[in-house]
């Protein structure tokens, strides 16, 4: 690429996929659906289905790429069908339900076959099993199996246990070798010509999962971690002076090199800042140890250029700040935020980056880490009546930034109360203090008496056995009344006690009993939550 072919490139490490997908870039098949963090349901637990998702552009395989993603098949033993990985030339709309896991009959194909059920006609192993596979055909038996099947899991375990699981294919096009890792193990490598040895010669391909069910079903998720094919970096040209951050993904550890001209050589994000044109390399390590590597080349070229936006700063929310490129020749701006003006104002707290191009041939560019305090703010909340029987309370405000000062004297930023007054909170900071005042009071919760004898004799006083309570119960969860030979005589189990009481009347059957001792078995809740039995004894006096 040329150098005035590149006057407005901005700088990026082009990985085809970023770290979050956008279903825009995907074609949904059937029951597919994305649902969040780049994660693609493809079916459903639910009988003879298909779910698949192509990304829409075809990509080519003379360049080396690598794909990595966490594969969720389900939680059932029983289930089927399994996840397939897979290239194919043909179309973004393919998928076929049942044993044929979305891609039996698409041909021609490669693709890596995850299956979670024995098809004996097909020649599958008892096992959990990953093979690669081409043309559309499943059949272990046939010449389109190329390698495999190998078991998913050590000692031929279970995959379908409703956890997810690591995956990643690499294709390295200059030893012409595809290597397959399963919960960071290599299971599976192929080395051969896949364009003309697959694919009749022609390098461009669609790629993406595919997953099927049929008479047995399972749950099945792909969450795409990271993606990368076309790995030419896009280059670009860098104003003498200037500076440009570095983006590398995909991986745990990076190193980058050379090393001159860098910030730091072993982060993902260094700043590239070279004297002459340079290109760099770096080595991706992923979490499984997998290695990848990438280059960019930084042209240095352009006008002599100083950018500087201002030093990280710190401020207030009720102050202003504007962040301005003051450079002469500067032609375009592209801030962090999508701004592309001149200036920008700041109201949160955050990492701005600008990027500019001078003279419509180079770029540059600067940041500024930007600390924005908030004002002080306090509410305790209204004056509260706590029950004394309450464990603890605790008063909190939800503002955490400055120094917390408690009329209790406590530097905390909650307080638990255990006894009635008044409480204040003052915060102060670097943009001033805020102050606010509660009354917390105690009561007892739990009021209840239970008398031991009345005496229903229709004279108005004492004619039935009730509750006596302020208003701390709500609910009788239990009100029964026995003989003393142990035979139910009154129950009214689950009665609110609202305005109506729950009471018995000295009656079975609607005769009035005799004087006599009777047995009771009471289960009240009380308003702050607490259940409490109590069983006794009651006496009909005459």
């Amino acid at each position: 690429m040329l150098a005035s072919d590149l006057k407005y490139s901005f700088f990026f490490l082009w990985f085809f996929c970023h770290a979050n997908f956008a279903v825009a870039q995907f074609n949904l098949v059937g029951q597919a659906y994305e649902v969040s963090d780049s994660c693609f349901v493809l079916t459903e637990s639910e009988n003879n289905k298909v779910g698949a998702f192509w990304f829409l552009e075809k990509v080519d395989l003379n360049e080396s790429f690598s794909v990595k993603a966490e594969l969720y098949f389900g939680s059932n033993d029983d289930g089927a069908d399994g996840i397939v990985f897979a290239l194919q030339p043909l179309s973004n709309n393919t998928g076929s339900a049942g044993g044929g896991i979305g891609i039996e009959g698409v041909n021609p194909s490669l693709f890596v076959e995850m299956d979670t059920w024995q098809n004996t006609d097909r020649s599958d192993p008892s096992y959990d099993h990953i093979s690669l596979m081409k043309n559309g055909s499943l059949n272990h038996n046939s010449s389109n199996n190329i390698v495999g099947p190998v078991a998913a899991m050590s000692g031929n375990g279970n995959v379908e246990n409703d956890e997810y699981y690591k995956f990643q294919v690499n294709w390295n096009n200059e030893r012409q070798m595809l290597d397959v890792f399963f919960d960071c193990k290599k299971v599976l490598t192929y080395e051969g010509d896949l364009i003309n040895e697959i694919f009749n010669g022609d390098p461009k391909v669609f790629w993406g999962f595919t997953a099927a069910t049929g008479g047995a079903r399972n749950k099945h998720i792909v969450c795409l971690k990271y993606a990368s094919f076309e790995s030419k970096l896009a280059d670009v040209v860098l104003c003498r002076g200037g500076k440009t951050q570095l983006n590398a993904i995909g991986g745990v550890e990076y190193f980058w090199s050379p090393s001159e001209g860098l910030s730091e050589d072993n982060i993902s994000n260094p700043i590239a800042s070279p004297l002459e044109t340079t290109t760099y390399t770096v080595e991706i390590v992923g979490e499984c140890g997998e290695v990848v590597f990438d280059e960019v080349e930084i042209i240095v070229d352009g006008s002599l250029t100083d950018l500087d936006i201002g030093p990280d700063t710190s401020l207030c929310d009720f102050e202003d700040l504007f962040l301005t490129v003051d450079l002469e020749r500067a032609t375009a701006y592209n801030w962090s935020n999508g701004s592309t003006e001149q200036s920008i104002e700041v109201f949160s707290s955050g990492l701005y980056s600008v990027t500019v191009t001078v003279d419509d041939e180079c770029i540059t560019e600067d940041w500024i880490k930007v600390e924005v305090t908030k004002s002080p703010i306090v509410d305790l909340g209204t004056d509260t009546i706590l029950c004394t029987q309450s464990t603890e309370y605790i008063l909190s405000n939800g503002f955490n930034d400055g120094v917390f000062i408690w009329n209790e004297g406590s530097m905390e930023e909650t307080l638990t109360v255990s006894s009635p007054g008044f409480y204040s909170l003052n915060i102060e900071n670097d943009c001033g203090s805020a102050f606010d005042e509660v009354f917390i009071d105690f009561e007892d919760c739990r009021s209840l008496y239970i008398p031991n004898a009345f005496s229903p004799n229709g004279d108005g006083i004492n004619d039935f056995f009730h509750l006596h309570t302020d208003g701390d119960i709500i609910e009788a969860k239990l009100f029964k009344i026995f003989d003393r030979w142990g035979t139910e005589i009154y129950s009214n189990n689950g009665s609110i006690i609202n305005g109506s009481e729950v009471h018995w009347d000295g009656k079975l059957r609607s005769q009035v009993l005799p004087p006599d001792v009777y047995l009771y078995f009471i289960k009240v809740l009380y308003r702050d939550g607490i259940e409490e039995l109590f069983f006794g004894d009651v006496s009909i006096v005459k």
